[in-house]
């Protein structure tokens, strides 16, 4: 809805633009009235000096005279000298290219007001879009754990044993790194609105169908498609904060992002706790439908596109109507060359491609695969670590992943701090090298190199003092370091790499989000008997 509201807008800008720029070009001059005939050499003949009559020509014949080069007007004007009958009359009021056999007119951002740069939207607007965007991430994110506690009712209902119905999560996480594949290259190519709006509605779909399994195989190939379609929201979020923020502004509105990515499987085990206990695990389906239903409208009827290449295509559309050529204006979008499938191949081949031969992409690749793989094993370890340590029950072990999520808003609150050290961090480097400087991209891994030495640390912590003689809130308070220290990595590593990549950060995400969800989804299957065979002090000091 939005998007054809965008559309619309765009096409009057053009409009009106078009108008205001007539108005600005200076009239043609029908006739120009020079006194007698004295000397062609006589520069006091021409009401334009200099070189704005260079070549004109002039025939003894019929005395007018042809301005082929005058810079104001782009088709040869004829014009009538004195005491003669025109022959001919031509002139033009408008500078134009069009059938000149020119190169088409490149499209681009032209001004402040110019709506098809989301930069230059209200702040209350970028702000409500980023919003929405978390409130899809978030939605996205609580279909990947509220079903966890959900383990041991659905196994025994479904007649498989808890390692089999871990698969549930596991096929959730290996669908949501298969489309990272493809979610990035598509919000390339068709913007993100389409992207966010088609793979929620799909995901829905699918959702319900996992409410309404009868059997285990049907159970896992909805939980792996609803994944598939949720990889979307979770992959490119980050590029639509990007196309709405300059660097600074992103050093305070990502982390309030990246929170709705992080807590969300976290307090999705809360509330699921709670439903399993109460209603049955198939109800954690059908309140995830409802709150998906509730964000996709929330979306559909106030989520604008944001991708600015797609909005400069449509603005190249309207200058086009409104000039009656198809060849005359044309954009970055439009002049890529190939077919759609082997423009979408070499899109989706991007990730791998930077997965495998960026070093920066690599490194905070599997940084980040070790924090995701340890996050999803705790919504299997926490039955070992609560509910058999302190016989807590399914309510209170769910409730006990509130504490890492109240790591990660702890983390958020201390963002401030970190945006004051970006801002004096470009005014130096705009002091030394002038102006135009810009932000440099290694500023923003200050949270991460701060933060990291207490991943290891809340893991020992969590592991050997996870006694029944021990208070549980020594756990939840390890849990409560862990959640800041994934939270402040996360967010770094993420502004790090989009500020670094750009134009091609969906991409550069989507390497990223790839392997650590299909990497997470193995060690998902490998955490119970992990925890069950060598213990929570064991496993745990392997992970740290």
């Amino acid at each position: 809805m939005q998007s054809f509201l965008q559309y619309r807008r765009i096409g009057e800008y053009v409009r009106n633009k078009d108008a205001v720029d007539e108005a600005k070009k200076p009239n043609a001059i029908d006739v120009i009235k020079l006194r007698p005939w004295t000397s062609r050499s006589d520069p006091s003949l021409y009401p334009h000096s200099g070189s704005n009559l260079e070549g004109a020509t002039f025939s003894s014949v019929n005395p007018t005279f042809q301005a082929s080069t005058h810079p104001a007007y782009g088709q040869s004007q004829e014009f009538i000298l004195p005491g003669s009958e025109p022959t001919a009359l031509r002139f033009s009021s408008a500078p134009s290219d069009r059938g000149s056999g020119q190169d088409p007119i490149e499209v681009h951002h032209d001004g402040s007001d110019d709506p098809t740069n989301p930069h230059n939207w209200s702040l209350p607007t970028r702000c409500k879009n980023l919003a929405i965007v978390a409130l899809l991430v978030f939605v996205q994110g609580w279909a990947g754990g509220a079903d966890s506690l959900g383990n041991k009712t659905a196994s025994e209902e479904l007649h498989v044993s808890r390692v089999s119905e871990d698969l549930v999560t596991a096929l959730y996480l290996v669908g949501v790194g298969l489309g990272a594949l493809f979610s990035g290259p598509l919000s390339e190519s068709f913007g993100r609105n389409p992207t966010y709006l088609g793979s929620v509605l799909c995901s829905m779909l699918f959702i319900m169908g996992s409410a309404l399994v009868r059997n285990f195989a049907t159970q896992i190939v909805c939980r792996f498609f609803v994944g598939l379609f949720a990889s979307a929201t979770l992959t490119i979020n980050g590029s639509s904060m990007s196309d709405q923020f300059e660097p600074l502004e992103r050093s305070l509105v990502w982390p309030w992002l990246a929170l709705a990515n992080i807590a969300a499987p976290m307090l999705a085990p809360v509330a699921g706790g709670w439903i399993v206990e109460n209603l049955g695990w198939r109800y954690t389906e059908w309140i995830t439908l409802a709150i998906s239903g509730f964000a996709f409208l929330i979306a559909f009827f106030f989520l604008p596109e944001t991708f600015s290449p797609l909005l400069v295509s449509w603005k190249a559309r309207h200058m086009r109507n409104l000039a009656g050529s198809d060849k005359e204006y044309t954009c970055e979008l439009e002049e890529r060359s190939g077919s759609m499938a082997s423009c979408m191949w070499d899109a989706c081949s991007r990730p791998v491609v930077f997965f495998t031969r960026e070093p920066v992409i690599i490194v905070l690749g599997l940084y980040l695969i070790v924090l995701y793989a340890i996050v999803f094993s705790f919504l299997q370890g926490f039955d070992y670590l609560f509910t058999m340590t302190y016989d807590f029950s399914t309510r209170l072990t769910g409730s006990a992943f509130a504490a890492i999520a109240a790591g990660a808003v702890f983390s958020t609150l201390l963002s401030p701090i970190f945006a004051l050290v970006d801002r004096k961090s470009l005014h130096r480097r705009k002091v030394a090298m002038g102006s135009s400087a810009s932000l440099q991209a290694e500023t923003r891994l200050w949270p991460s190199l701060i933060a990291a030495p207490t991943l290891p640390i809340s893991l020992f912590w969590l592991g050997w003092t996870n006694y029944p003689s021990i208070s549980p809130w020594s756990s939840l308070g390890a849990c409560f370091l862990f959640g800041y220290a994934l939270m402040s990595i996360y967010v770094s590593s993420y502004q790090y790499i989009i500020d670094s990549y750009a134009a091609h950060a969906a991409s550069a995400l989507a390497s990223i989000t790839m392997a650590r969800y299909v990497i997470a989804a193995g060690l998902v299957m490998a955490a119970r008997p992990m925890y069950s065979n060598i213990g929570t002090h064991w496993t745990l000091t392997w992970m740290g």
